[in-house]
C-alpha cells in the first residue's frame, strides 16, 4: 500500500524552533509530492496565516488543500474554494456560553 496523503501540523512539527522550515524538510516534502503524494498543512491559523509555508512549499497547485482554524475549514490553496467547513452555529455558542 503506497502512501497517498500527508497531513503536517504547522508550529512545532513543520517549523523548527527558529519558526522555519529546514532544506530536509522541504527536500523531503518536494520527493513526496514528486511521487504523487498529496502535503496538506494543517493548522490553527486562517488561510493567509500559512500562506508564506505554503508558497515556500510550492504548495499553491491546482490539488493541493490546506485545514485551517483547528480542523474547522478545509480549502483549496489556489482558489481558497471551501471543501468542508465545521464551524459553530449561535445554538452551538449559546449551549457552550451556559455550561462556561
Amino acid at each position: 500500500m503506497s502512501i497517498k496523503l500527508v497531513a503536517i501540523d504547522i508550529d512545532g512539527t513543520l517549523l523548527n524552533e527558529k519558526r522555519e522550515i529546514t532544506s530536509e524538510v522541504k527536500e523531503a516534502i518536494a520527493k513526496a509530492v514528486a511521487q504523487g503524494v498529496a502535503i496538506v498543512l494543517c493548522t490553527g491559523r486562517p488561510l493567509l496565516g500559512v500562506k508564506e509555508q505554503l508558497d515556500e512549499l510550492d504548495l499553491f497547485q491546482e490539488n493541493d488543500y490546506v485545514i485551517t482554524y483547528n480542523g474547522a475549514l478545509v480549502q483549496q490553496t489556489k482558489s481558497g474554494k471551501i471543501i468542508a467547513r465545521h464551524g459553530l452555529t449561535h445554538e452551538d455558542f449559546l449551549e457552550i456560553e451556559v455550561m462556561a
